[in-house]
């Protein structure tokens, strides 16, 4: 246990206590910029995917804070590609366009970098009003090495 007498060396096991605590996630979330001029996300940090999505303007999505549309943007361009799908594990899934942008993150900033305008989420986001989160940044890999689908912590 921690805090209880210094381990045997001997001993190969070591009791760690871990408590589980219902209801509650923990979430890794980061504050971005995307366009000109510069409006402020919410984004929650994701090792499991890859790829960065925001609400679009117009997205049927349940209570959203912010929202994003290429339009708005004097650096936005709507690349008129359909985003890949997504499915995550609890069996959620969003579409939406591909766009590029100048995304901000801290001091780095990227110009014409692209991510994805959501435009449908296949359940409702947020629906308890609990989440001020505005779409989400895959930190991992894609699983195909797809260069033209890395995300920031790939630069």
């Amino acid at each position: 246990m921690v805090g209880s007498a210094p381990l045997d060396p001997n001993t190969v096991e070591a009791q760690v206590p871990q408590t589980q605590y219902p209801h509650i996630q923990t979430e890794y979330r980061a504050q971005i910029y995307i366009g000109t001029p510069p409006k402020l996300f919410n984004i929650l940090l994701d090792t499991g995917s890859y790829d960065l999505w925001v609400f679009g303007r117009g997205c049927d999505c349940g209570a959203i804070q912010h929202s994003y549309h290429v339009n708005a943007s004097s650096t936005g361009e709507d690349l008129n590609v359909r985003a890949p799908s997504v499915t995550y594990a609890d069996g959620s899934k969003y579409t939406g366009f591909r766009v590029k942008d100048t995304v901000r993150m801290g001091p780095l900033a990227v110009s014409a970098f692209q991510f994805t305008q959501v435009e449908t989420f296949s359940s409702p986001w947020n629906p308890d009003n609990s989440s001020d989160a505005d779409g989400i940044m895959g930190m991992g890999f894609h699983p195909t090495g797809l260069v033209s689908l890395c995300n920031l912590f790939h630069l």
